[in-house]
């Protein structure tokens, strides 16, 4: 598979846009080297899960694998999967509060959409899906739901734009101790690229 930068850089030749890619790459690469520079090698265990419906008593889980470009910005933040020798298989399987009790994630990232077109939104998000989850008997094993450390994921399908916002959002729920700052990039330099 190729990079989504890889991807980026070939569309913006095809459209010759060259100068474009590059500035955009220099204001990313910039604002990862700052964030990595920031926090520890090995961060905390992460569980993502995509919910199924709005209160759910199953998940299906997301492995933060190598290849996937939709999980980027979690392998850069240095997080650690949580399903990583799990033996849970990556695709047809469920998890319920069990089996997340099992494994005991630091943090819970619960995508932001659980289906192809529906997205909940940050209200709804807490008051429905994470009460849902509080509401649980199993709850307070499950250390990620005990701590207030489940948080709205995002989407899956981005390009450079969104990847930048949402490493910035993720890196602010992971190390919310280190990214205080309300803006972790320009956004004049961004839009002036854009435009």
């Amino acid at each position: 598979y190729s990079t989504l930068f890889e991807l980026f850089e070939a569309i913006a030749e095809v459209f010759q846009r060259q100068e474009r890619f590059r500035q955009f790459e220099a204001v990313y690469d910039e604002f990862l080297a700052d964030i990595q520079s920031r926090i520890p090698e090995t961060g905390p265990e992460v569980l993502i899960v995509r919910a199924l419906g709005d209160e759910p008593d199953e998940f299906f889980p997301r492995y933060i694998d190598e290849e996937a470009n939709f999980v980027k910005r979690w392998r850069d933040l240095n997080v650690r999967d949580n399903l990583e020798g799990s033996g849970i298989p990556e695709w047809g399987t469920r998890l319920d509060y069990e089996t997340i009790a099992e494994l005991d994630p630091d943090i819970i990232v619960a995508e932001g959409q659980h289906g192809d077109d529906i997205t909940m939104d940050e209200t709804r998000f807490n008051d429905v899906l994470v009460s849902h989850m509080q509401d649980s008997p199993l709850a307070e094993d499950i250390t990620a739901i005990r701590e207030g450390r489940v948080y709205r994921g995002g989407i899956n399908y981005e390009g450079p734009i969104t990847l930048l916002f949402q490493t910035e959002l993720a890196a602010k729920q992971v190390y919310p101790e280190e990214f205080t700052e309300s803006e972790l990039f320009d956004r004049e330099r961004v839009a002036d690229i854009i435009t």
